[in-house]
């Protein structure tokens, strides 16, 4: 059941699911301390937030560029700071905030090292299994011997 109570004296409400045996006893008690309360028993309208239309839509609408661009802001960077830190060019870090050019795992990994942020936070989900197969089968580099001596 959903329960609507309002305390006394006050505009202030709350909203709250009660299940159970105890959801009268616990109606009852606020009932006896002088508050308003409105049971709903038809409880089916309730849905759950990434079923709804404003979810999707803002889901699709929803890129890795706003995250890179409220990561920078925060770390208090322009995007020339950025891409002299990264090795970047502006034009490709403005294209990605903007949404215009994706984000690989290369990049991410420069971009989360300068913004000092988890590299999978830049990264759509099927590109950070991509980073994670890449790093699981990429070949460690052979040191160089040097006239019979290891490179140090």
């Amino acid at each position: 059941m959903l329960v609507h109570v309002k305390a006394p004296l006050t505009k202030a409400a709350a909203r709250m699911m009660i299940e159970g045996a105890a959801a009268a006893a616990v109606v009852a008690c606020l009932k006896a301390e002088a508050f308003e309360v409105v049971v709903d028993e038809d409880d089916d309208e309730l849905l759950r937030a990434e079923d709804t239309d404003w979810f999707k839509r803002m889901e699709a609408e929803a890129h890795r560029g706003i995250t890179l661009r409220v990561r920078r802001t925060n770390a208090g960077l322009t995007q020339a700071q950025l891409a002299e830190m990264t090795g970047l060019k502006v034009a490709n870090i403005s294209a990605m905030e903007a949404g215009k050019r994706g984000i690989g795992p290369d990049v991410a990994r420069k971009l989360a090292k300068a913004l000092n942020c988890p590299m999978v936070d830049l990264l759509r989900h099927k590109d950070v299994e991509a980073a994670s197969d890449h790093e699981r089968t990429e070949k460690p580099k052979k040191a160089r011997k040097l006239k019979g001596r290891a490179a140090a």
